[in-house]
């Protein structure tokens, strides 16, 4: 069924700005594996976080996107499910234009894009599966705000999405909540982990004796190949 839904409910812009300054993989760290599949790559670098506006299309083809356009606002993250589809582009120079000029804080497509060096120019954040010349159809029907998978990773209309060098991460606002409250933490005791590496040459790992003793791991003093 075609269906689209002309709006969402956001988050609140001060847990946006929060998730927005925390490294993807320390969101990792505090949520849990939320990062989408490894496929999905920056076509153009930049870190970003905002609410998904979920796109459905049907594989190859990019009407849903065209009917999406008009419905972003600033700062939203256009979340695109292609599907995995990578032989033909959803999005190129012009509906990236489009999208630029409504001011969305980036694009996350699991499919195609094209235009690279446009693309690149208008400086747009956008994370593909891949990038293929061949142009879309525009013909089949899909769906606008409503719950769609990206990389394995489900999102929901409103769902926060931030990205940078390592990935695209998805929370709920209440995973983001959670997240940015352990954060500060889990950085606090990197910085005094790091801080003794680099004055003390020291590397403290209490859990490890326990982890190998219970794989009963055997210790040996030199390595022969057996003849």
């Amino acid at each position: 069924m075609t269906r689209i839904y002309r709006d969402f409910s956001r988050p609140d812009p001060t847990l946006i700005a929060r998730i927005g300054a925390i490294p993807t993989a320390d969101l990792c760290d505090c949520a849990g594996p939320v990062a989408v599949g490894g496929a999905i790559r920056p076509v153009v670098e930049g870190s970003f976080a905002g609410p998904a506006l979920t796109v459905r299309v049907t594989p190859g083809d990019n009407l849903m996107v065209h009917a999406a356009l008009e419905l972003a606002q600033p700062g939203d993250v256009v979340v695109v499910d292609g599907g995995g589809c990578t032989d033909r582009a959803l999005l190129g120079a012009l509906t990236v234009s489009c999208l630029r000029r409504q001011g969305v804080a980036g694009i996350v497509v699991d499919g195609a894009v094209r235009d690279t060096e446009a693309l690149r120019a208008m400086g747009v954040p956008i994370y593909a599966g891949a990038v293929c010349p061949n142009g879309p159809t525009r013909t089949e029907g899909g769906a606008v705000n409503t719950p769609v998978t990206i990389g394995g990773r489900a999102v929901r209309p409103g769902d926060i999405v931030a990205a940078d060098a390592d990935g695209v991460v998805i929370l709920t606002p209440a995973q983001a909540e959670d997240a940015a409250e352990k954060a500060r933490a889990l950085a606090d005791r990197e910085d005094a982990a790091l801080e003794r590496i680099v004055t003390d040459g020291a590397f403290p790992r209490p859990w490890l004796a326990g982890a190998l003793e219970a794989l009963d791991c055997r210790y040996g003093d030199l390595w022969e190949e057996e003849t």
